[in-house]
């Protein structure tokens, strides 16, 4: 699947060029029938989980402030939901009940040029997983004969590096994109908490799904696409995240592939609103994470000791559906202000092994031109 992703990639960064030109030349005619303001108000009215979706004319500058709370409540395999006693008959000693992540992001976006602007963006996050340990000589042997647990994990995430092409002129209704990023492994994958663990709770390494980084150096390409009328635009985006080789903890998280489409709808000069629908998909996770306990201390009590320790139990294919609102300025101080939130849940999941049920994401933003 990464192969017909990169090709795609490739076909369509040709084709780019080509388009690009065609667009310029009938740029002037169409523009005569279309509202010029129309089409400028759409570059900043993309849904908040679609990034590098827009671009900022010469010498503008943008930070943007996000908040994220992501919750997560049961388990699942593959498309059907699972309790955690079906867990601990799979032979877990342990199993994740539920989960909240906070995230607080911090971007700057600047353009040196009108056809490119960079964008950097670091992130802060906030993990919680409760668990549930299996009754009895279990509980007694790893967690001084407790069945619930919980484990924390907080600090800076990996960052995020993105130039952006725009192959259209900004006052175009169309609004291209080629995005090419990198993200620097910032974040911690040593992050450690007290587990069950033989002789009772101790402290431990975490397993990936509580770490806040990749470890690795990983690809962000994107390609977006947005047409847009007076008040109705269009959009669509196709991005992944590719990661070659492995952290230091010998394994790598499985690579993505997205896409989003959206509609956005702009009911007056200040209030817009969007709604969409995604699709992702990932890989399993490579390799094995090192120095996790991945064994319980008596086999009597089963094979394993958490989904999350285990490969296997990641990656999958995901459909969530979106929608938002968002504030834009109007005139003094706010002119050149944002605000924005959103909310997203998925409608479909078939995921690889045992893993957490997502339930929604919500999101605020607010963004500053200057």
């Amino acid at each position: 699947m990464k192969e017909k992703y990169i090709y795609l990639l490739t076909l369509v960064s040709l084709c780019l060029p080509a388009y690009s030109q065609e667009e310029n030349h009938h740029h002037h005619a169409h523009m005569e029938h279309s509202s010029h303001e129309g089409h400028s108000n759409h570059r900043l009215n993309q849904p908040l989980n679609v990034m590098g979706a827009h671009t900022h004319p010469k010498g503008e500058w943008m930070f943007t402030y996000k908040y994220m709370h992501m919750k997560m409540d049961g388990m699942r395999r593959g498309t059907s939901s699972k309790s955690s006693s079906d867990i601990f008959d799979a032979g877990y000693v342990v199993s994740p009940d539920d989960m909240r992540m906070d995230m607080h992001m911090f971007s700057f976006m600047y353009a040196p040029t009108d056809n490119f602007t960079f964008m950097v963006m670091a992130e802060y996050l906030n993990k919680e997983m409760n668990l549930d340990v299996k009754p009895g000589m279990a509980a007694n042997m790893t967690n001084n004969g407790s069945t619930r647990a919980k484990t924390e994990s907080d600090g800076w995430g990996d960052t995020k590096l993105m130039g952006l092409f725009a192959m259209t002129d900004h006052a175009s209704p169309h609004n291209f994109i080629i995005g090419m990023g990198l993200s620097v492994p910032t974040g911690s994958i040593n992050q450690k908490d007290r587990t069950p663990a033989p002789g009772g709770p101790s402290r431990n390494y975490l397993p990936a799904s509580m770490q806040l980084g990749s470890g690795t150096w990983d690809l962000l390409p994107s390609i977006s696409y947005e047409y847009s009328w007076t008040q109705l635009s269009l959009g669509s985006q196709l991005s992944g995240i590719f990661r070659p080789g492995r952290n230091s903890r010998e394994y790598s998280l499985g690579d993505q592939v997205n896409l989003k489409q959206w509609a956005t709808y702009q009911l007056n000069d200040i209030i817009s609103v969007n709604a969409g629908w995604g699709y992702q998909w990932q890989d399993y996770m490579g390799g094995k994470q090192e120095d996790i306990l991945r064994t319980p201390p008596n086999p009597m009590l089963g094979d394993r000791t958490i989904p999350t320790a285990f490969s296997s139990n990641y990656g999958g294919h995901t459909m969530d559906a979106f929608a938002g609102i968002q504030l834009h300025g109007g005139e003094g101080i706010f002119e050149k202000q944002r605000l924005a939130f959103e909310v997203r849940a998925p409608f479909y999941e078939d995921l690889n092994g045992y893993q957490m049920e997502t339930k929604y994401t919500a999101t605020i933003a607010w963004s500053l031109e200057f």
